[in-house]
């Protein structure tokens, strides 16, 4: 022991104790599949019991098919978050206090067929994300490229191109006119290009888009079993996060904000 650390130290015997009968904390967390099959709180039961008997203390609630058939497994009996779904899983919840079990809850965000954020975009389009294109040609007499629909043009620029067909040079701003970009031209081949936004996913980059995502998933689990969290429901697993918006319609305004200049015009150098 260092001089002025009062820090317990196990000796050999007690760290081997430790490791010969570790505490149900530390047992391995199988995912306990809630798919296939009709749920059964007695069958349920009968599996928490097994799970002890075998020295698994930590479960996570796994449900595979929420709404409808998925890789090869029935839908979900019953409907993952229905009043029934939730009336099995809180006396679940209390079977695993009686028998010292922690749960974790799959949050459905990543890997999933529940579609929640789908359902959030249809209650509120605004929440949809954002992904980053581009449209390019390469011309050298006046051309014009138009925005796919449902787009939004961004910026748009020509870069001189060598005898090997490669840009040269440093790219010339053009002017975004209505839904896409018009280039008179220069004799010499161009490359003109459109960088535009479409709607893609769901924003995670918008505060309140995911304040809504967490209310609706940990928020009703707070809701209808927060007498449960700490002690039984520790924590939420997640599997495959999704990826992430490249664009949000907030970006532009909160990078100017935060770092005193215009990202779109340098948006070209993302090509």
């Amino acid at each position: 022991r260092r001089a002025g650390d009062d820090t317990e130290r196990l000796d050999l015997t007690s760290l081997r104790a430790r490791f010969r009968e570790p505490s149900p904390a530390f047992s391995p967390v199988p995912l306990w599949w809630w798919s296939g099959d009709t749920l059964d709180p007695a069958r349920l039961r009968w599996q928490l019991e097994r799970f002890v008997q075998g020295g698994v203390y930590n479960l996570v609630v796994m449900n595979l098919a929420p709404t409808g058939p998925l890789y090869g497994a029935d839908a979900d009996d019953p409907p993952f978050f229905s009043d029934d779904w939730w009336t099995i899983f809180l006396g679940v919840c209390a079977d695993a206090r009686e028998l010292g079990v922690r749960l974790w809850f799959y949050d459905q965000i990543g890997f999933s067929g529940a579609n929640i954020q789908g359902h959030i975009i249809h209650a509120h389009p605004h929440f949809a994300g954002r992904a980053l294109d581009r449209l390019t040609v390469d011309a050298s007499s006046p051309t014009a490229l138009t925005c796919p629909p449902g787009g939004e043009p961004l910026a748009a620029w020509a870069t001189l191109l060598d005898d090997a067909g490669e840009p040269s040079g440093a790219p010339t701003p053009l002017t975004i006119d209505g839904n896409g970009v018009a280039w008179e031209g220069a004799g010499s081949p161009h490359r003109v290009s459109l960088a535009y936004a479409v709607e893609r996913g769901f924003d995670y980059l918008d505060p309140a888009a995911s304040a809504t995502l967490l209310d609706t998933i940990h928020g009703e689990f707070e809701r209808r079993a927060g007498g449960f969290f700490g002690d039984v429901i520790v924590g939420s697993f997640q599997d495959e996060l999704p990826t992430l918006p490249s664009w949000s319609p907030t970006f532009a305004g909160a990078f100017r904000e935060t770092h005193g200049y215009d990202p779109i015009p340098l948006l070209r150098h993302l090509w």
